[in-house]
């Protein structure tokens, strides 16, 4: 397995990559003064991103789509939920019913807000 860190804006113009992995910041200016104070040691620019928050994430969305090779993205995060969900099982913390339930209503939650930062970024500037 070949991993190579790249420490660039978003995607840095990439093609064919298998996973992109980002902690971008996601708080709404609004925020920055009733922001916990556990949050303190984070740099500003860490943690703020616009007036919705999502000023880093929507550039990120368009370009990781463009970056990621067809289904990588996908497939590498659906592999993740079904592990987590598997893991819930074995240990006996959760019924069959609700790891299905809970696939399903986060499956919904991730096509909704998907759907939303591609619209969203088609009306905005960035």
């Amino acid at each position: 397995l070949e991993v190579a860190f790249l420490h660039a804006p978003l995607t840095a113009g990439l093609t064919g990559l298998d996973l992109v992995v980002a902690n971008p910041p996601y708080l709404p200016e609004r925020d920055r003064g009733t922001a916990p104070p556990e949050l303190g040691f984070e740099p500003d620019t860490a943690l703020f991103a616009g007036r919705e928050g999502l000023d880093v994430a929507r550039p990120l969305a368009k370009e990781a789509l463009r970056a990621l090779r067809p289904g990588a993205g996908l497939v590498l995060g659906a592999l993740a939920v079904g592990l987590i969900g598997f893991s819930r099982l074995y240990l006996g913390v959760h019924y069959l019913s609700d790891v299905l339930n809970g696939y399903l209503v986060g499956g919904l939650w991730a096509l909704a807000g998907a759907h939303w930062l591609v619209e969203t970024g088609k009306s905005s500037d960035v």
